[in-house]
């Protein structure tokens, strides 16, 4: 297995600009968004599994192709010593830990998120889990495998997040960068997919919409995710993704300079038929 950390940099997880904690926290009456960086991450729910390392079963949507299946018998059962002595990776970067690029026997890269040591196995399964519901929507990367052990998931590969996309395109500063139509569509969509898989992703950090090598845009990152109960549906309505997540995403794209009119004209209908 070559594991590689070429382009860390841009492969690792950054949290979102301070401004959005600040506002989360300042919304005291919704425990249910993301909590400012000295909260604590909220608790996923459930048991872990009882096996220390899984890669997913080829009976589903989500399917494994045999060379990915191949891949993952290695991928899978890494060990965190190997991991942090060869590679200078500790999973200790950010509040919840690092993801670099590993590469397969078969020459496929995977993005593998290792998680800080501390982190329980049943936090990273629910977070497997509910990012499993969202690829089985086609709105997430695949998970591959899950390792309990030495605390990582390995999921596809994508290749850059909206913000960078967007700076690229337009690359000075104060600049406006207008989302396509297409663009906004996408964003709005996963949102009501996720609804339908049931799964409140409860981090609109636009660092967590990244694209693919076809330039379809995903959501990543479950740390902070729940189920949609009927708790939340009573609070938030039988929308809960347009009422939290994609409010939150179109407020810190305007950090960004990144404007998407659709997405606050999609909360703002939702807003206004929800309090009738």
């Amino acid at each position: 297995v070559d594991l590689t950390n070429s382009g860390v940099s841009n492969q690792r997880r950054r949290t979102g600009p301070k401004s959005f904690h600040a506002a989360m926290a300042s919304q005291s009456d919704d425990s249910d968004v993301v909590p400012s960086p000295r909260k604590k991450r909220r608790t996923g729910r459930g048991g872990a599994s009882s096996s220390s390392s899984s890669y997913s079963s080829s009976s589903n949507s989500t399917e494994l192709t045999n060379a990915e299946e191949n891949d993952m018998k290695q991928l899978a059962k890494l060990t965190r010593r190997a991991i942090e002595s060869k590679y200078q990776i500790s999973g200790k970067k950010g509040k919840e830990g690092t993801t670099f690029v590993a590469q397969g026997a078969s020459g496929k890269e995977y993005a593998i998120k290792l998680f800080k040591a501390t982190k329980s196995s049943a936090k990273i399964q629910n977070e497997a889990g509910f990012q499993k519901l969202a690829a089985a929507q086609g709105i997430s990367p695949r998970v591959m495998a899950v390792n309990t052990t030495h605390k990582y998931i390995v999921m596809e590969k994508l290749e850059e997040t909206i913000v960078d996309l967007m700076k690229r395109k337009y690359p000075i500063e104060k600049q406006p960068r207008p989302l396509t139509d297409a663009q906004q569509h996408r964003i709005i969509e996963i949102c009501e997919k996720l609804d339908a898989a049931k799964v409140v992703q409860n981090d609109g950090n636009p660092l967590n919409l990244m694209l693919d090598k076809n330039g379809t845009i995903m959501v990543i990152d479950f740390g902070l995710a729940k189920k949609i109960d009927k708790k939340v549906i009573k609070k938030r309505g039988p929308e809960p993704n347009i009422n939290l997540t994609l409010w939150h995403f179109h407020r810190q794209l305007r950090h960004y300079r990144i404007q998407g009119p659709q997405l606050s004209a999609r909360v703002d209908s939702y807003m206004a038929s929800f309090k009738k």
